[in-house]
């Protein structure tokens, strides 16, 4: 705002300069044709400032973090004059990709793209780069075309901390406890490659426990293709957490959850709730997730979730608006990872956000002091 005013008062002192040295120099007729000149000046200085239009291809409504997302875009791009607007395509590919193709056609300069499918907007996402469109491929990546730029978080790392968290609270490497322990693994949709990476993460972590026989999965199910979620949808995890429960935990007890989303943690907790868990006698087990979203942090202070992971986007949404810019004016944005992270066509040029883990322990810490969220929010 600051940077704004200071714009204005700057072609306020140039334009009353230019109208006091006509004047000197005489005449009604320079005078008038000055300030017509300056006028128009002024006019061409406003077009600039809102000349740039951005647009995001968002994937749903339904995750609280991504309608938060839409918010801290808008307001970004209110304080710095760009033009922009926002459409959700619920989870559904064809519809994301008939709104990518609108923006295309209303005349964006950039397309912020947070995909349904990363695979399935590629040609879209290739036609919007044929009509001379820049694209940030953001938080999700966009497969199997060029982006200019994507920003994303640690998604390696969310699996990593995850996991990390149960063979903490589960003493896995105290070498003089011969007890095995039961754990089960969910993560998001498979069209989602941030589902794939947070369980590469995950599974670097506790295969060697499973190895060793230290974790049982008592369902077999370790593979990829038999822990995903369609559309990361809670009621999903739930009915697979009932049908765990009812097939193989009838005479024993699940220790631990591996989630790498709220959502799938809290169709799980439902589903070990219904089952008899979260009682003094059956205590609910470790639960991890990420996305410190409202509900999953209400949880943990209810003593149901263990833990959550905080993506702040409050960094990050006004760093894929700054790419986005930088793309449109041909300029080179400043990112911290050029290796990473490949989303078929090389190396993305790729900003990677800091992820954090709280619980219980750190909670104020994490969540209130950081203003991130506060007491009231969670009333």
């Amino acid at each position: 705002m600051r940077k704004k005013m200071t714009a204005i008062a700057m072609t306020l002192v140039m334009t009353v300069g230019m109208l006091a040295g006509c004047g000197v120099s005489g005449g009604t007729e320079s005078a008038a044709g000055t300030e017509k000149a300056s006028a128009e000046k002024s006019e061409e200085g406003s077009a600039e400032k809102t000349q740039i239009k951005i647009a995001a291809a968002m994937p749903t409504t339904g995750n609280a973090r991504f309608v938060t997302d839409g918010k801290i875009f808008k307001s970004y791009c209110e304080e710095k004059g760009y033009q922009y607007t926002d459409q959700f395509a619920e989870n559904d590919v064809a519809t994301q990709i008939q709104q990518i193709e609108g923006f295309i056609s209303g005349g964006y300069d950039a397309i912020i793209v947070c995909p349904v499918d990363g695979a399935g907007v590629s040609s879209a996402v290739k036609k919007a780069r044929d009509a001379g469109i820049k694209i940030v491929s953001f938080d999700r990546m966009v497969m199997d075309t060029e982006v200019d730029y994507y920003a994303t978080f640690d998604n390696v790392g969310v699996g990593t901390k995850d996991a990390e968290y149960i063979v903490e609270k589960l003493d896995l490497d105290n070498t003089s406890d011969n007890k095995t322990y039961n754990v089960e693994i969910f993560t998001g949709d498979i069209a989602d490659n941030n589902a794939l990476l947070g369980y590469q993460g995950a599974m670097e972590v506790l295969q060697p426990y499973i190895d060793s026989g230290k974790v049982v999965v008592k369902s077999g199910q370790t593979e990829y293709e038999q822990v995903v979620t369609t559309g990361w949808d809670s009621g999903e995890a739930q009915k697979r957490m009932e049908n765990l429960l009812s097939s193989y935990y009838q005479d024993e007890k699940v220790d631990a959850v591996l989630t790498t989303y709220a959502n799938l943690a809290l169709g799980c907790i439902t589903a070990l709730k219904s089952a008899g868990y979260g009682t003094d006698d059956k205590p609910l087990p470790i639960t991890t997730s990420q996305d410190a979203e409202i509900a999953a942090c209400k949880s943990i202070l209810a003593g149901e979730l263990s833990m959550s992971i905080l993506k702040d986007d409050r960094m990050l949404c006004p760093i894929a608006i700054d790419m986005a810019v930088a793309a449109v004016k041909g300029e080179e944005y400043q990112v911290n990872d050029t290796e990473t992270y490949d989303n078929g066509t090389g190396p993305l040029k790729t900003y990677k956000g800091e992820i954090t883990t709280f619980d219980i322990d750190n909670f104020k810490e994490v969540v209130y002091d950081s203003g991130f969220l506060t007491e009231e929010d969670l009333q």
